[in-house]
This record gives C-alpha cells, sequence and structure tokens, in this order.
C-alpha cells in the first residue's frame, strides 16, 4: 500500500492542533472540568485556474478551512477557604461560565503559606488574575504595585443603581484601601462584621443580664469577671471574655471606643498610640488580661481568633466576626448562644466591619474579561450563591433581605438567634474599616512585637507602644501609590 506523504501543510497543521491542546492541558486545573466539545471542521473545496500563455490548465484544489473565532479569556480565580466555600465556588463559576461563553473561569484553592506564594507567584509572572483577600494584605499588595486600579472600569460600566445596591459604608470602605484619592484595587466579598457572642447558659448560671443595645464597655467587663469559673485548684476553666489582643488589625477599632487610634486617618505616617486616649483603651484591655483575667489569656487558648475558645466553652463571650451558622451547630443540643451589638466605649460604639474582597493582579493578560469576573462575584447572583452556601453576608442590600431566610435555611435552630441585629448594624453604622500606616508591612514589624509583649507574654506597660512611634514613623519611606 503506498504511503501518504506528509506534506509542510499537514505538519503545519498538526503542530497547531498539538500545541493548543498542551497549552490548555497545562492550564486546566483539576477541578472544575471543562469540556469543549469537538466539531466537525467544514471542508471547503475550490476550483483554481491557472491561465498560461501557452494554455488553459483546469485542476481542482481540496483546502482544509478551519473556523477561527476570537480567542477565548481564561480567567483563574484563587479562592480562599475549603468546603462549603468551595462549593460556592464551584457554582458560582458553573454559574458564569455558562453566562459568558466568551470567557472561561478555572478556580482554584489558595495555598498555605498563600501570601508569601502568592508575591513569589507574582514575581514570576504566573500569578491568579483574581484572588480573595481584605484590607491590610490588600495594603501590601498594592504597595508593591501589584493590585489593578478597577476605577476607570467601574466608570465604564457600573450604573449609580448599582453601586446604591451595596450595603452602606462598604462602597466607601474600598476606596480607602489606596491613599491616592479616586482609586479603586479591590471589589467586595463578604461582610466580616464582628458581633458579641454570648453563651446564654453561662450567663444565666452566672446571674448575669444578657447584653442589650445599651451595654457599654464596663458593663461587658464586670459581666466577664463573673463569668470566670475556675476548678479545685484554682485553675481557670472558662474565662469571661476572649479578643484577639495581639493583632493590630482587630485592635484598631477598640482603641476607636475611647476616641484613640494607632495612626491618624489624613496622615497616614502618624503614629497616634502615645495620645492619651489610645494609652487609656491599651490600658483598660491589659488589665482584663492581667490584673483580674477574666480575658482568655492566649497562649493558654492557641491565640486563637475565638470561634473554637467559644463552642467548646472554654469562654462564655466572645467579639469575632459572624454569625455563623456552624457555631450554632457545633453548640446545638450543648448550650445555647446568641448576639449582640458591640459594647459603647467612653467615646463611642465601633466594630471591624472587614473589607474582605476580590483582587486582580495588575498582569493579568485578560483585565476586561477578568473585571467581568469581578463585577459578576461582586454582583447579586453569586452572593446570592455564596450567601446560602457559605452563611456570609452579603455585600449587597438586595441580597441581604433574604439573610434571616437563608440563614434559617441552613441551619434551622438560628430561628432563635437575633438575626435581626444585623439589620440594625447596618441602620445604625457603625462599622469600620481597619486602620493602616502608609507603610503598613513596615509598621506591623514595629507594633504587632510589642502587642505580643504587652497581651501575651504580660508584664509589659502598655507605654512601650507610645514610645514606639518614632521608630513607627521611621519606617514610613514608602509613597502612595
Amino acid at each position: 500500500m503506498e504511503k501518504r506523504r506528509l506534506t509542510r501543510r499537514d505538519f503545519l497543521r498538526l503542530t497547531a492542533v498539538a500545541a493548543t491542546g498542551a497549552a490548555m492541558a497545562a492550564c486546566a486545573p483539576a477541578a472544575p472540568q471543562i469540556v469543549e466539545v469537538v466539531k466537525e471542521v467544514p471542508v471547503e473545496k475550490e476550483v483554481i485556474k491557472e491561465v498560461p500563455v501557452e494554455k488553459v490548465v483546469e485542476k481542482e484544489v481540496e483546502r482544509l478551512v478551519t473556523p477561527t473565532p476570537a480567542e477565548r479569556a481564561v480567567i483563574r480565580w484563587q479562592y480562599d477557604g475549603g468546603g462549603v466555600y468551595q462549593t460556592a465556588a464551584e457554582q458560582g463559576a458553573e454559574r458564569f461560565n455558562e453566562d459568558h461563553p466568551d470567557i472561561v473561569l478555572l478556580i482554584e484553592p489558595r495555598p498555605p503559606e498563600d501570601y508569601e506564594k502568592l508575591i513569589a507567584a507574582m514575581v514570576a509572572g504566573v500569578a491568579p488574575d483574581i484572588f480573595e483577600w481584605w484590607g491590610l494584605w490588600f495594603a501590601k499588595l498594592h504597595q508593591k504595585g501589584q493590585l489593578m486600579d478597577v476605577q476607570p472600569l467601574v466608570d465604564a460600566t457600573m450604573t449609580e443603581e448599582d453601586i446604591a445596591d451595596f450595603v452602606p459604608g462598604e462602597w466607601e470602605s474600598f476606596s480607602r484601601l489606596s491613599f491616592i484619592p479616586g482609586k479603586r484595587v479591590a471589589m467586595p466579598r463578604y461582610i466580616n462584621w464582628m458581633w458579641l457572642h454570648y453563651n446564654k447558659d453561662a450567663l444565666d448560671e452566672a446571674g448575669v443580664s444578657y447584653p442589650d443595645k445599651g451595654w457599654t464597655v464596663d458593663d461587658m467587663a464586670d459581666a466577664a469577671l463573673r463569668l470566670v469559673k475556675k476548678d479545685a485548684d484554682g485553675a481557670i476553666t472558662q474565662f469571661g471574655m476572649n479578643f484577639p489582643a495581639w493583632s493590630m488589625e482587630r485592635m484598631f477599632y477598640h482603641l476607636q471606643r475611647f476616641g484613640g487610634s494607632f495612626v491618624k486617618h489624613d496622615e497616614p505616617k502618624k503614629c497616634l498610640m502615645g495620645m492619651p486616649e489610645s494609652q487609656e483603651a491599651l490600658e483598660w484591655l491589659r488589665a482584663r488580661y492581667w490584673d483580674d483575667h477574666s480575658w482568655a489569656e492566649p497562649l493558654l487558648t492557641n491565640r486563637s481568633w475565638g470561634g473554637d475558645i467559644y463552642t467548646n466553652g472554654y469562654a462564655a463571650m466572645i467579639e469575632d466576626g459572624g454569625p455563623y451558622f456552624n457555631w450554632r451547630r457545633d453548640t446545638l443540643g450543648i448550650f445555647d448562644i446568641d448576639f449582640m451589638h458591640p459594647p459603647i466605649g467612653p467615646v463611642e460604639r465601633t466594630s471591624y466591619m472587614v473589607t474582605d474582597g476580590y483582587g486582580m493582579w495588575s498582569n493579568s493578560k485578560w483585565p476586561d474579561a477578568a473585571w467581568e469576573v469581578m463585577r459578576y462575584l461582586s454582583g447579586p447572583i453569586n452572593q446570592e450563591i455564596r450567601m446560602r452556601n457559605v452563611g456570609r453576608m452579603a455585600v449587597r442590600m438586595s441580597v441581604m433581605e433574604k439573610y434571616k431566610e437563608a440563614m434559617i435555611d441552613i441551619e434551622p435552630a438560628m430561628a432563635d438567634m437575633n438575626l435581626d441585629v444585623v439589620r440594625e448594624a447596618f441602620e445604625m453604622g457603625y462599622g469600620r474599616d481597619d486602620e493602616r500606616f502608609l507603610c503598613q508591612a513596615e509598621a506591623e514589624e514595629v507594633i504587632n512585637p510589642l502587642l505580643e509583649k504587652v497581651f501575651i507574654i504580660g508584664d509589659t506597660p502598655v507605654s512601650v507602644l507610645a514610645d514606639a512611634c518614632p521608630d513607627v514613623e521611621a519606617v514610613q519611606t514608602c509613597e502612595a501609590m
């Protein structure tokens, strides 16, 4: 049998197909899978007539014609968390791909040691197009020039009605992640708001009234002291309160209750830890840990942010984000829980409304397509998908109208919890974004070790933080970007 000779045209066509297949295989993650449908390639026949000077030769030529639609953008979305977070990401990506046939959205989980690995991927030029983080981390990435300013895309594609649908304060907080007015380096993902959570059974046993809207920080301190339980040897078996005091990120709003601050808002290179109000707030909190021992000692609780400490009964109250349906589920049949607005300080009531969001890598190959993904992720469809899977508060008011119903659907026992406090908090507007120095990473290298000395190690006066202000200001050598 005569073997067909491989022509140059055949070789080019086959190598092109092979290269395309290899590239797609390299980009695709393990899950979810995107299935491409192979369609028949039409064959066009044409007759070419050559007309030499002396004679006419007519011959038939068969030519392969391959349709060449515009190249599809492939966007990588690195999501945070597993379990229900993965389920929400999978459902969100599936819906997006159905509605956007011109874009391929791939999802991938965020790896351990995430910040360092993300920076390394950016330097290497292989970072995901979109990733999930929150305020302080966005500030650090922005100062390294790794975040896209999406404000021009907002101006070009979003209506006033669309923007007005965001939860009050949320949209404005994201405009302050950069220190340059008019820049926006992230879009909202969900709302993590710090509430006062309490164990109703523990309060009943100690004869402590449940917290209400009028509770002050001193009311909370008095209740926490009465909630401390000890065994026969004097070891504490239940602390009254848990609060992550070793982190500037979680500490700032406690200082604001007293009229203090870490940093001057309109002068982000100016340290305010030495002002009397800041020192008063720091000393008030230090006394709870080391004078009356009513706040859970971080070394005994493995520096827990609060959730495990609360659900295992080791602390009767916490200030932490939520409400989380799994906390109600974890304690169901063991003890009853509820939550309330954070207490009022000597100056005001404040809380941390975290800027959890989506950032776009500044070197994304497909910025317009990545923006379509970001706009969808912050939009009503994906926000409801996330809320009904994860239980997080949505960033859209149109979705938050269904919040109470969604939480009860996830965990029916939450019908007995004070879910109306969320709507009340939006109306009261006391949620705050975190405080940031202009050179935040450098400031944390000075501040956080001192917070650990005061609140984790102990035997350290809060004045060390006031004394550190010159050092904090000395490292503010970067410029606003």
